[in-house]
């Protein structure tokens, strides 16, 4: 009938929409999975298992000579290396845990202009920070403590900058400026005696993100932290056990050192790492695969209870096309064609999406400047022109514009020989005068013509 008919088309689109959110929800579950997994296959450069970050920052009117609280860095990295359990200490500021660490500073570099939206990420650190971190060192050195307030200063660069900087030439032995460090800009920080805010380069180490998972690594510039001590400071250990497990030991080294010193807050490289976007990708990950699965389950049920329903609707339609002769094979086909073309656009869709993208490499050339000479097929046109053309034939004996001109109104452009023109014009005179003749001719034939008819008139 046709409301079975109607019945049955309306249930075949609820299954296509269905199949379609499914297909959606599954798909958009699968670009989330690939990104979580290119998140987790990228390369930081460093070791973050392990690593505990503690955060210490001096109380008002503490430590306000450079001298004073030098002292009591030293003494407190000094204090957590004895901790069991720790493998190696490192002091930095500004976190000094990848992927958000350091700070971007005005680096001027002799014979080269670098913009201040592109100023490199200074990090100031001890120089343990990278065998703590694992930072591999890639070439030269590192510098010894010895080293860390002496004059001249050193300092590391990663190869992001070495690379942007000196790309054909070797960064070791390299002298830049740091404005900020000749002098301190906030009262927080206190600059090193003696210190001009030159700098020299003696390592480049390994990339590691400074700016965010998803972006590649800024140029950065590492240097001791004593040339300028901030009332914020992270000491970061490598521990041989959990991490966490060492909160109250570290807590309690602090306090050996100055009892009235709050450790303020510690938490793992991990931790940073999940905080900066391994967390949130995880849980959006989670929750898409929630969601598909729920509509993968809700498209089978709906797969099986329009099949079913279609079936038990379509008993006595059956019955009748098995009494006059119709085989078994097809009243099956008849009863599962929905749940078939349903499956069949699944795969189909599926079977078609490419797990990587294409990837096109072409080559750009730049385009050379058009001088003289253009060969190519087609026309070259400047921006603004007018197109000039012209039926008169003859010898052009001059040329009054050049190219590139711009012509006014009654300004001549050439001067053309006269002799075919008069001669043309003559022709078409003569021409002029033939037929002008030719009229009165026939003008006098119809006069005569006219006479003649008037006077066999008159005969009459």
């Amino acid at each position: 009938t046709t409301a079975g008919v109607q019945s049955r088309r309306a249930h075949h689109l609820l299954l296509a929409a269905q199949v379609a959110v499914t297909v959606l929800l599954l798909a958009g579950t699968g670009a989330a999975v690939r990104v979580l997994i290119d998140l987790y296959r990228t390369s930081l450069g460093y070791d973050p298992h392990h690593v505990i970050v503690a955060t210490i920052n001096l109380p008002e009117n503490t430590y306000r000579e450079w001298a004073g609280r030098a002292t009591f860095y030293e003494r407190l990295r000094d204090r957590m290396a004895e901790v069991p359990q720790v493998e190696s200490v490192a002091l930095a500021t500004y976190s000094g845990i990848p992927p958000q660490s350091g700070e971007r500073s005005v680096v001027e570099v002799p014979g080269r202009d670098t913009p201040g939206n592109e100023a490199p990420i200074v990090q100031r650190i001890s120089a343990d920070y990278f065998s703590t971190m694992k930072i591999p060192l890639i070439r030269g050195r590192v510098w010894s403590d010895s080293e860390s307030a002496g004059t001249p200063h050193v300092a590391v660069v990663n190869q992001t900058m070495a690379r942007e900087l000196w790309p054909d030439e070797s960064a070791i032995g390299r002298r830049v400026r740091i404005p900020d460090y000749i002098k301190s800009p906030t009262p927080f920080r206190l600059a090193a005696p003696g210190s001009d805010g030159w700098f020299e380069i003696i390592g480049v180490v390994g990339d590691t993100p400074n700016v965010g998972l998803h972006e590649p690594p800024a140029p950065s510039i590492y240097v001791p932290y004593t040339l300028m001590l901030s009332d914020s400071l992270n000491v970061i250990l490598r521990t041989s056990h959990d991490p966490l497990s060492m909160t109250r030991s570290i807590r309690e080294a602090v306090r050996t050192v100055d009892p009235h010193q709050p450790v303020n807050v510690v938490r793992t490289a991990e931790d940073v790492l999940a905080d900066e976007g391994w967390a949130r990708e995880r849980f959006v990950t989670l929750l898409l695969l929630g969601f598909a699965m729920f509509a993968l389950m809700l498209a089978v049920v709906g797969l099986y209870s329009v099949v079913s329903y279609s079936v038990s609707c379509r008993f006595k339609e059956f019955g009748i096309r098995m009494a006059l002769g119709a085989g078994r094979g097809r009243i099956v086909n008849a009863a599962v064609q929905p749940a078939v073309l349903a499956i069949v656009v699944i795969v189909s869709v599926i079977a078609t999406r490419k797990e990587e993208p294409e990837v096109i490499t072409v080559k750009l050339n730049v385009r050379p400047e058009l001088k003289q000479t253009v060969t190519a097929s087609g026309e070259v046109r400047p921006i603004r022109y007018i197109k000039l053309t012209s039926e008169v034939q003859g010898r052009i004996e001059e040329i009054y514009v050049n190219a590139g001109d711009i012509v006014t109104q009654g300004k001549p452009l050439v001067r053309i020989d006269p002799t075919q023109l008069q001669s043309n014009q003559e022709a078409q005179w003569a021409a002029a005068q033939a037929s002008i003749s030719d009229v009165q001719s026939a003008r006098n034939a119809v006069s005569s013509a006219q006479q003649g008819l008037v006077v066999a008139e008159a005969a009459v």
